[in-house]
């Protein structure tokens, strides 16, 4: 059965509208078989966009793909590596784009070298939470709200993912 396997957390509603705007609720279970408080994800998703990648943003509806690379805020070699190699495609394709995703950083030098390196590339989406392995789904989560809000809604035709 699915719950001897996970047991310290039971989904009790599914999301059933497009993306990210409908809430989830779930609860927690401990090992005893105890439920906690309804953790609701309202309570964990803030949108609170530091860095918004407006060059990557919404182009007309000229945009044909939009790639996201989930980065960490300490590896500014691997975000160059990538911008020198398979990234460069962005600047020779004006209809393909790629962006960064990544979290904040507690390290202010490390906040402002982040500052400057976007401020050069214009290609860096930094959302209002610390960036740690744990939150990982919210980065995620963040990414495909960001593609809704800045790049589906520009799309040139309708859609629909459900």
């Amino acid at each position: 059965m699915m719950g001897q396997f996970y047991n310290s957390l039971q989904v009790t509603h599914q999301i059933s509208a497009p993306l990210v705007d409908e809430l989830t609720s779930t609860t927690a279970i401990s090992s005893s078989g105890d439920e906690g408080d309804p953790l609701l994800t309202s309570d964990l998703f803030v949108e609170n966009w530091i860095l918004e990648g407006h060059r990557v943003a919404c182009t007309e509806g000229k945009r044909l793909l939009t790639i996201l690379v989930i980065s960490a805020p300490d590896h500014f070699a691997h975000r160059q590596a990538i911008r020198s190699s398979w990234g460069g495609i962005g600047s020779a394709r004006k209809d393909v784009a790629f962006a960064f995703l990544i979290g904040t950083s507690l390290d202010p030098g490390l906040h402002e070298q982040i500052l400057n390196e976007n401020a050069e590339f214009e290609d860096i989406i930094m959302y209002g939470m610390e960036d740690l392995y744990e939150n990982l789904s919210l980065k995620t989560i963040h990414g495909l709200k960001w593609i809704e809000k800045y790049v589906y809604l520009c799309l040139p035709i309708n859609i629909s993912f459900y």
